[in-house]
């Protein structure tokens, strides 16, 4: 699980060539304002497929690469990510309560790095993360994580939404981290098999996960700030995780 590399394609034709032969490209950057029929053409080719499409400015193009970009820059990321299901198995066979960590709409490596070292400390089982507009395990992301991301199993899938409804079948409760809600962190059921959401800092968890949500709750805190940093308020539901498991407090 820990094999990783990451290089980038760019021009229109190494990048449909790369696309149509099921390379394994993960993002594809976009001229913004570019042409309209190669656009069309690249849409087309992945709308079926786990392919996130970014818009941004040649500016950003021209920092990805050096060569003649054509508007067009693809990256491609070898990491293995981990099926959901397979996940599951692994904790059944060996007979333990899941804990996993789904992360909505989180874009900020560091915060992803900085959550998966946690993860990896407190036990948990794997992270689960959505196809589009999010963080995924780049070589930056596996620097910020001192390499926790190289040996806890991440799970990639086209929807967070699905794959609550594929949790809530097996048992697994959704606890949703929210703002100012009743129910507070240490008043959890933690013990039980669960998954934690944790949203990005600024729209926080979308609403079709709340909706599915076994319980919305928030980490006590003075009314100086909004909130903790998403991956401090990680770390701190997986240290009461951990109290709850393995201490019994």
């Amino acid at each position: 699980m820990n094999n990783q590399s990451t290089s980038y394609i760019y021009g229109r034709q190494p990048v449909l060539e790369a696309l149509k032969s099921k390379n394994s490209i993960e993002k594809i950057f976009l001229l913004s304002g570019g042409d309209r029929d190669f656009e069309k053409e690249i849409r087309n080719v992945i709308k079926s497929r786990n392919i996130d499409l970014a818009y941004v400015p040649r500016e950003k193009l021209n920092r990805l690469v050096n060569g003649n970009h054509q508007g067009v820059v693809a990256y491609i990321n070898d990491f293995e990510y981990s099926d959901l299901d397979h996940i599951l198995q692994k904790i059944k066979a060996a007979n333990q309560v899941p804990f996993l960590i789904m992360l909505d709409q989180m874009t900020d490596v560091r915060n992803f790095g900085a959550i998966a070292r946690s993860a990896l400390l407190g036990g948990c089982h794997g992270i689960i993360i959505p196809a589009s507009n999010s963080v995924s395990v780049t070589s930056d992301a596996m620097k910020a994580s001192a390499g926790a991301l190289a040996h806890i199993p991440v799970c990639k899938v086209n929807s967070l939404a699905d794959a609550a409804d594929h949790l809530a079948e097996q048992g697994i409760q959704l606890f949703v981290s929210g703002m100012n809600k009743s129910v507070y962190l240490h008043e959890l059921n933690l013990n039980e098999a669960c998954c934690i959401v944790m949203g990005s800092e600024k729209t926080g968890v979308s609403r079709p996960l709340e909706s599915r949500a076994d319980a919305i709750f928030s980490i006590p805190q003075n009314d100086k700030l909004d909130s903790y940093n998403v991956s401090v308020a990680c770390g701190i539901i997986i240290y009461q995780t951990i109290l709850k498991r393995n201490f019994n407090q």
